[in-house]
C-alpha cells in the first residue's frame, strides 16, 4: 500500500492540521506539538496558510507520509537484527 495515497484518503487535502496528526502520528497533545513546532523539534516540518500567528498550524502530507515511510523502514530494520540475533542465539544452544 502506498502510504501517500491512503493519507490523501483519510484527509482529503494535502495541508494537514498539525492538530489532526499529533496524536496518532506522534504520540503527543496538540499543545505539546504545536511547541514543538514552534521550537522545530517535530520530525517534519510545519507552516501556516495565513500570515497571522492564529492560522492553523499545518503540515504537507508528503512530509508525513515519507515520516511514517522512514519510521516504518527502522521498525524493519530493528525487528530484522532482533530476530536474526535470537535466531543465531538458538542455534548455538
Amino acid at each position: 500500500m502506498n502510504t501517500l495515497f491512503l493519507l490523501m484518503a483519510e484527509f482529503n487535502t494535502p495541508n494537514i492540521e498539525l492538530s489532526a496528526v499529533s496524536q496518532k502520528y506522534f504520540g503527543m497533545s496538540p499543545a505539546t506539538a504545536e511547541a514543538k513546532a514552534n521550537a522545530c523539534k517535530l520530525p517534519v516540518p510545519t507552516y501556516r496558510i495565513g500570515t497571522s500567528q492564529k492560522a492553523k498550524r499545518c503540515i504537507n502530507i508528503q512530509d508525513l507520509a515519507e515520516y511514517i515511510d522512514k519510521r516504518r523502514e527502522e521498525g524493519r530494520i530493528e525487528w530484522e537484527q532482533v530476530r536474526t540475533g535470537k535466531q543465531k542465539g538458538k542455534e548455538h544452544h
